[in-house]
């Protein structure tokens, strides 16, 4: 009875093992790319991973990718439609002297991996090495070197054999395409020199991707503001004009009213005076023949109105 209750729990748990560890032999990487960037824009090795599931790998699949202790991640990715979209993952589980990055591939596509590793940095020498756990078989595997703008006598082990340049004037060293099994490995020491901690970014050129034109999103140009410039002034310069003129006649107006009424007192006080009789220039008021002063006003009566 006893032997029947335990063959009854371990058989599941076995089947769920055997089940796993199928799983996880049946996946293959068509191809995997892996770039090292060393100085590139941080003092680190910057590590790529770039790959494409075999088509015969059942989807969904569970995928662990190893990295060491020491690194930093930065993205998980794949490939939709052109653009990239970043995946969850846990890399919560620890494995040997390595991190173990788990997520899911769901679709046929290209898919993309990112950190950094530190290197031995003793004075101006640089020294590390980069290895491929062997996580998956590999029908097509190649490790490219971008070479540090700013390194001096670069060895590797293995050598490299120089590619071409790229538009940003980057050189690089790739190994040749190589088949990999599951759980073989493959490891590339790197050594060179750089005096001034440069980095390879640094003295990256910046240029659009396209021609600036003013159809440009973001562009600004100078003809969009100058109708609002010239409407402005000619507003300013319409205020002015209205503001001036009503200032000015507004006051010429009343300098020719205070003449008109200082003249019209004159002839008045003229015109009574040949009458015999005197009045204010000022007032108006009637005055006394002999009066020097307005008895209301005491304005100085002129010689004509006296």
């Amino acid at each position: 009875m006893r032997r029947l209750f335990l063959l009854l729990v371990l058989v599941p748990v076995l089947f769920t093992l055997s089940g796993k560890a199928r799983a996880a032999s049946d996946v293959t990487l068509e191809n995997l790319t892996i770039q090292l960037w060393p100085d590139h824009d941080q003092l680190a090795v910057l590590v790529i991973y770039d790959f494409v599931l075999d088509a015969n790998t059942p989807l969904p699949a569970t995928l662990h990718f190893r990295i060491p202790l020491n690194a930093s991640l930065v993205a998980v990715s794949r490939e939709s439609g052109g653009a990239s979209v970043k995946l969850a993952y846990d890399l919560s589980a620890v494995k040997g002297n390595s991190r173990v990055i788990t997520f899911a591939a769901t679709e046929q596509t290209s898919y993309h991996l990112e950190y950094y590793m530190p290197y031995i940095l003793e004075d101006k020498v640089r020294d590390f090495t980069f290895t491929w756990p062997g996580d998956y078989a590999v029908k097509s595997f190649n490790l490219i070197f971008q070479k540090p703008n700013a390194a001096t006598d670069i060895t590797t082990d293995p050598i490299l054999t120089d590619i071409s340049s790229d538009k940003n004037g980057f050189s690089y060293q790739a190994t040749s395409v190589l088949t990999l099994a599951a759980k073989q490995t493959f490891s590339i020491q790197v050594r060179y020199e750089n005096d001034s901690d440069t980095l390879s970014a640094s003295v990256l050129n910046v240029q659009p991707i396209s021609p600036l034109t003013d159809n440009v999103p973001g562009q600004v140009s100078l003809m969009t503001y100058i109708p609002w410039v010239l409407a402005g002034l000619a507003l300013i310069l319409i205020v002015g004009g209205i503001s001036w003129y009503w200032f000015f006649s507004r006051g010429s107006a009343g300098s020719v009213n205070r003449r008109r009424r200082l003249s019209d007192y004159k002839k008045s006080a003229d015109a009574v005076t040949q009458n015999g009789q005197v009045y204010c220039h000022q007032c108006g008021k009637r005055a006394q023949s002999d009066d020097r002063f307005c008895r209301t006003c005491g304005a100085e009566l002129s010689q004509g109105d006296a």
